[in-house]
């Protein structure tokens, strides 16, 4: 179980609020699991996880569906169940949604040779934006990957308990 406290940016209207939260992550051990087994930081899967869904222990977020289609903790895409022989439905089993999640993640790590920003702006927004210069990318995939970052650089500087 990895447990921290942090800050996390809730905007309301225009006018960002910093909110102290203290919680254990939510399926850390799954996120530690495939981390682990895919030789990629854990502390990246727990920023996406934070950037998609959240991961306050009250909110069930296992079955959370993104307008575009997205499914589960990790808010992935039902094309990517086809690459694992598996139905649509198996990405609301956390386990199951992380997996993919951590393998696509991995692929993108490869793929920008270890380059954490192109990995969560592919994640985020595709290949297309992940290629694109920092300043040239979609206004939700320059938030998401500065956001993300701040997370990580946060539980990287910050000791974390893993049960």
């Amino acid at each position: 179980m990895l447990i921290g406290i942090f800050w996390v940016n809730k905007v309301f209207g225009s006018h960002p609020v910093k909110i102290n939260l203290s919680s254990k992550i939510v399926y850390g051990d799954l996120l530690q699991k495939y981390a682990d087994k895919r030789d990629i930081p854990v502390e990246l899967l727990i920023a996406i996880q934070i950037r998609e869904t959240g991961f306050m222990q009250k909110y069930d977020r296992t079955t959370a569906v993104s307008p575009a289609g997205a499914i589960g903790i990790m808010q992935v895409m039902s094309y990517h169940t086809t690459n694992f022989g598996l139905p649509k439905r198996a990405l609301f089993d956390p386990e199951t949604n992380i997996m993919i999640s951590s393998a696509i993640v991995k692929d993108n790590f490869v793929l920008y040779k270890g380059n954490i920003e192109k990995t969560l702006a592919a994640y985020n927004g595709g290949t297309k934006q992940a290629n694109l210069l920092q300043t040239q990318r979609c206004k939700e995939t320059r938030h998401y990957v500065s956001n993300a970052m701040k997370t990580i650089r946060y539980l990287q500087a910050n000791t974390w308990v893993c049960e």
